[in-house]
């Protein structure tokens, strides 16, 4: 196909294609297959997104979103029919709200530079895995990722006040909103958030944050049954409830 419609919207930087492509790849564990597409668009903003999703919706060519390429269910594989759009030049923290305990980011930010802007206010984003060095937090969106402090602070849905996303079509919907309660009629971003893309591309969110804790403690127990595993949960939950970040339990038979 001709690139020309994509030219009038991006630089031409934004945009790699043919040979160019052989340096991609569609996965961090396939760094040595050379990504199969049409084209490769790398957006910087979420206008840009929403003028590439109404070409492609226009002339019915499928989209593949490519974050961190991180993710364990094969979800950025291509077959060479796709136009790829990267999220890595929405890869800015817009706010830090110190007072709201907030962060505004662009999906395209990665996971550790959000801890590291976090620790830098004496805050803390909880969520933590051990790919926060490249996933970002847009695939994380799509994925309700857990991480290793789940059982503290929940799944990535809890830890999300505000949303953006681009439809299939090109249609913006914003709901970035700081508050905690808001009760006002549907949560559209929470159909989002899991959705793995299906409904839409995540472009911006504002983020929950937490004070950061002053101390840690890290313990390993060992317990011969599940019922054992539920009842120390309650335990931890009823007599050290505020204290604990984050534990990783140890199965043995």
């Amino acid at each position: 196909m001709s690139f020309n419609l994509f030219e009038k919207i991006l630089d031409p930087s934004q945009i790699v294609s043919g040979q160019e492509l052989e340096s991609r790849y569609h996965h961090i564990w396939h760094m040595d297959e050379p990504l199969k597409a049409i084209c490769l668009l790398m957006p910087a903003s979420t206008d840009e997104v929403s003028s590439i999703m109404k070409i492609c919706y226009e002339h019915n060519l499928p989209v593949v979103v490519h974050g961190g390429l991180t993710n364990l269910v094969g979800s950025t594989e291509t077959y060479g029919n796709e136009v790829v759009i990267s999220t890595e030049r929405l890869n800015s923290i817009e706010e830090i709200d110190d007072s709201s305990r907030t962060m505004t980011v662009q999906s395209g930010v990665i996971l550790e530079h959000i801890h590291e802007a976090a620790a830098n206010n004496d805050l803390l984003f909880p969520l933590n895995f051990g790919a926060r060095g490249s996933a970002q937090i847009g695939g994380i969106i799509s994925t309700n990722a857990g991480g290793l402090r789940v059982l503290k602070y929940g799944m990535t849905r809890q830890l999300i006040l505000g949303l953006e996303a681009v439809m299939v079509d090109g249609t913006i919907i914003s709901s970035m909103k700081k508050i905690i309660k808001d009760n006002s009629a549907y949560d559209v971003k929470q159909l989002f958030i899991g959705s793995e893309g299906t409904l839409g591309i995540v472009t911006k969110a504002i983020l929950k944050l937490e004070e950061a804790p002053k101390s840690r403690n890290a313990a390993y127990i060992g317990f011969n049954n599940y019922e054992n595993v539920v009842a120390f949960l309650k335990y931890m939950d009823s007599n050290l409830a505020g204290k604990l970040s984050g534990f990783e339990l140890i199965w043995r038979n």
